[in-house]
């Protein structure tokens, strides 16, 4: 997108002439700030090119908090946690699958086609699954 030159025409369109963006997985995350809370995210040490700062706060999509069975390496809530804790000033917004959100006449919405909440992440703070996205709208986390 960088060297396309993309960034500034994608958000022109958005935020000027209201074209519709929606964007899913990899989608999701350029819409974010940068693309650092991808499931491979690299926690530290790496050269991180905005994206396209349609959505205030970093998103990780596809997330999953139960324990795979056989699975030796850390959960996706310790990788979070981990990152939170490298860049206390970041908040993310964890989506499970088969869910997502959406801005429509500066509203935000949630929703989920299995009924489960999203997470919040931010450090040194603990969140319970939320299901509404008031604590995101009432100037807490984020304004619309």
């Amino acid at each position: 997108m960088h060297e396309n030159g993309l960034i500034v025409a994608i958000q022109s369109a958005v935020f000027k002439r209201n074209i519709l963006y929606i964007g899913w997985s990899a989608g999701c995350n350029v819409a974010t700030p940068s693309i650092i809370t991808t499931n491979d995210m690299p926690v530290t040490n790496v050269v991180v090119m905005p994206s396209l700062r349609l959505f205030p706060i970093q998103i990780n999509p596809h997330y999953i908090d139960s324990h795979i069975s056989g699975h030796m390496g850390e959960t996706r809530d310790d990788r979070i946690a981990e990152f939170c804790v490298i860049n206390p000033h970041e908040i993310v917004i964890a989506l499970r699958e088969g869910s997502g959100l959406q801005i429509k006449d500066n509203e935000l919405h949630y929703f989920s086609g299995k009924n489960e909440g999203f997470k919040i992440f931010q450090y040194n703070q603990h969140f319970p699954e939320q299901f509404d996205t008031k604590i995101l709208k009432n100037g807490f986390l984020i304004n619309v």
